[in-house]
């Protein structure tokens, strides 16, 4: 089996497992990656520590859709919840769409937008787990 190495993973979109392989979602370990993200935002980060933190997110958003997904099909398709929660989720999947832009103030604001978009889907998942 290869691996895919660091730059291509960071350039690819979500990769979401097929329907009933969803992987478990490990709170813990989503929250470090954001606040590592939060870190960064800060710093002279170097190439390799952008692109492992926006490979993180990436996994992270693509474990987080589905379910956050899921609830939002259970909303009747007229109402503003439903309109307003599946424009941020196509958001979200264009984003993750995106390939990092060249230099580190694209590097930047991407970290930060896959940030946001994954504390949002965490936020959503931990409300429903209550």
């Amino acid at each position: 089996m290869t691996s895919t190495p660091p730059e291509a993973a960071a350039t690819q979109g979500p990769d979401v497992p097929p329907d009933g392989d969803q992987r478990p979602v490990d709170v813990e370990t989503i929250r470090a990656s954001i606040a590592e993200a939060h870190r960064l935002r800060g710093l002279a980060a170097t190439d390799a520590e952008l692109l492992d933190v926006t490979a993180a997110l990436r996994g992270h958003i693509a474990v987080l859709l589905p379910d956050v997904q899921a609830a939002t099909d259970e909303l009747w398709h007229g109402s503003l919840e439903w309109s307003r929660r599946s424009g941020r989720l196509s958001g979200i999947r264009a984003q993750c769409d995106q390939k990092v832009g060249a230099g580190k103030l694209a590097s930047y604001v991407q970290v930060n937008q896959l940030q946001r978009d994954c504390e949002w889907l965490l936020t959503d998942y931990e409300a429903r787990q209550k």
